[in-house]
């Protein structure tokens, strides 16, 4: 089989590419038909899911860096279906895993026997269509000429799946260990936006902590060599992810004003939250997560945000494992 030619350049996660925002199964947001929101929205295996595919977005970046175009394909390709998109590197977004659960697209590739695919690629010149001569009137023309016809080199590449799979979980741990420290500023940001939400001037206060002029968190200092190229990118995913993880909570827990929050959330927050974006994670942009706060803060809704901020302290205990439940 021969090896796709490579239809983007790679960077280092943050890019803003033109990427199609279809995802191999249906995750419409719009009220979800009237029903409770898909399953694997509200439990743990969202988190998990995200893990993996942030492990597998950074293994393809790798097989980019070292030329390994044939890998880079499969793995990008893996499970999804055939009029999907695979997979890319530089794809800043949740939900691109093509299974419901993680394990199901680990388990799988586990499954997976070695393979060999054959390269066939283009060397030299090919031949031309245009004439010869100085003026190109002297009737030659390039391809009559027999040696200009163009010529291939072939060559066979080995796909290994099962050390493709133990290479993700290891990449997956470093993701890991990293958003497990990377997430304590992030939570003492949500406990300081509620304790100024839930004070005398708490309107005023989240909204001051929102816009910056307090700085609650800092990005991680990845200057040491010893971070993950994706680790600022991963950053903003996870906040992105906490959020919409508390917001989906909310809205299946039922309350006051929960239809206004459903309808505002698919206008402000889904839309943006489902797609690929532009990162956040250096604070050169405002998160998509906090200009959803402050819109549901400046509608005059401080019991919807409390709410909400809540619920995110509840998912950070979660996935902390303070609940006994701990990280899936």
């Amino acid at each position: 089989t021969a090896a796709r030619a490579p239809t983007f350049a790679a960077n280092d996660g943050r890019g803003d590419a033109s990427i199609p925002d279809s995802v191999p199964f249906d995750l419409t947001h719009a009220a979800w038909g009237g029903k409770p929101p898909p399953k694997d929205l509200i439990e743990d295996t969202a988190l998990s899911r995200f893990l993996t595919q942030r492990a597998v977005q950074l293994q393809i970046y790798y097989f980019e860096f070292n030329l390994d175009e044939t890998s880079k394909t499969w793995l990008g390709e893996f499970m999804r279906p055939q009029e999907a998109d695979r997979l890319r590197s530089d794809y800043h977004g949740l939900e691109m895993l093509p299974t419901k659960d993680s394990s199901s697209f680990v388990g799988r590739m586990l499954t997976e026997p070695d393979s060999n695919v054959l390269v066939k690629k283009p060397m030299g010149c090919a031949a031309g269509t245009g004439n010869g001569g100085l003026f190109g009137d002297s009737g030659y023309k390039r391809s009559q000429n027999p040696y200009l016809q163009q010529k291939y080199f072939e060559y066979t590449d080995e796909i290994r799946p099962v050390k493709i799979a133990n290479d993700l979980m290891l990449i997956r741990e470093q993701i890991t260990e990293e958003m497990g420290d990377d997430l304590k500023p992030f939570r003492a940001e949500n406990t300081a936006l509620l304790t100024a939400l839930e004070g005398s001037t708490g309107t005023v206060d989240a909204l001051k902590l929102l816009s910056g002029e307090e700085v609650l968190t800092t990005p991680p200092d990845v200057s040491q060599g010893d971070s993950s190229p994706f680790r600022l990118a991963n950053l903003d995913l996870i906040r992105l992810l906490v959020t919409r993880q508390a917001l989906t909570t909310t809205l299946k827990n039922d309350g006051p004003r929960t239809e206004w929050l459903r309808e505002f959330s698919n206008t402000k927050f889904y839309p943006l939250s489902m797609q690929h974006s532009k990162w956040t994670a250096g604070w050169d942009l405002e998160p998509i997560c906090d200009e959803f706060l402050r819109g549901v803060i400046e509608a005059g809704e401080r019991d919807v945000a409390v709410r909400l901020l809540r619920a995110r302290e509840t998912i950070f205990r979660r996935w902390a494992g303070e609940d006994g439940l701990g990280m899936v």
